[in-house]
Formats: structure tokens, C-alpha cells, sequence
């Protein structure tokens, strides 16, 4: 979905721009979710950074963090990260819009910091750029 695509784009930047190699876990099936490969994941890598476009107030990143923190904590080399929508309505603008679905840069950010290193230059954001649509291969569910 929407942050899947939003992972991948921000693990090909990772990747290219400052050596760090991740894993994309596309969670398409919350129920049933399969977490025996999100906690092989954590144990591999030993960071978790868990991006929904759910609320942080009970949304499913939470619900991740909180599966990894009683499955697999001992695996775990830094606090678990969250980057889902803030907790406010969702904007029915465009500019609004921008500043609110989480983009690329805002995992990148989370991953440097999780590997210990300065947050780096962040995209510009214009009011007329269309954010909420991660490319144009992404055509639903709406």
C-alpha cells in the first residue's frame, strides 16, 4: 500500500545516497499478519522503523512495536519508530495535505538516526505538489 511504496522509495535513498542497507516489509494481510518474518527481520537488522497511514493513537504501527517489544526485544539494538499520520483530521487540501502523509525523507530520517547519524538534508515541500500519492502506480484502495 501507500507506506509500503512511501519504505521502498525512502530504502532506494538509503541505499544510494548513504550506504545503509534496509528491509521493506509489506504488510498487505494485517489479519493474519505474519509476524514470524518481522521478527527475523528485527533480529537481522536489530532496528524496527514501522510506517502506517493509520493514527499514532492505536494505530497498526503501534501494534507492530508492541508484537516486536514482547517477541523479539532482546534483538532489538535501538528503540522501535514510528511514523504513522499525526492524530488530527485528515486535511482536504492539497497544501495541507502535503505536511500531513509521511514521505521518504521522514524514514530516512528515522533510519539515520536509528544508525546513529545526523538527520541529513529533507525534500522541499511546495503547496502545489501532489504528496498524498506516492507514484503513479498507486491507484487505490481509496
Amino acid at each position: 500500500g501507500h507506506s509500503a511504496l512511501r519504505a521502498l522509495d525512502a530504502a532506494k535513498k538509503l541505499e544510494a545516497e548513504h550506504g545503509i542497507s534496509t528491509e521493506v516489509i509489506d504488510g498487505r494481510s494485517l489479519v493474519p499478519f505474519d509476524y514470524s518474518t518481522l521478527y527475523q527481520s528485527v533480529k537481522k537488522t536489530g532496528r524496527l522503523i514501522a510506517a502506517d497511514t493509520g493514527c499514532r493513537n492505536v494505530g497498526f504501527a503501534g501494534e507492530i512495536v508492541a508484537r516486536v517489544v514482547e517477541g523479539a526485544l532482546r534483538d532489538l539494538k535501538g528503540a522501535p519508530v514510528r511514523i504513522p499520520l499525526p492524530d488530527l483530521p485528515t486535511p482536504t487540501s492539497r497544501a495541507l495535505s502535503n505536511y500531513y502523509y509521511p514521505q521518504p525523507d521522514d524514514i530516512v530520517v528515522a533510519a539515520r538516526r536509528l544508525m546513529g547519524r545526523p538527520d541529513g538534508e529533507r525534500m522541499e515541500i511546495n503547496p502545489g505538489d501532489f504528496l498524498d500519492v506516492p507514484d503513479s502506480s498507486f491507484t487505490g484502495p481509496f
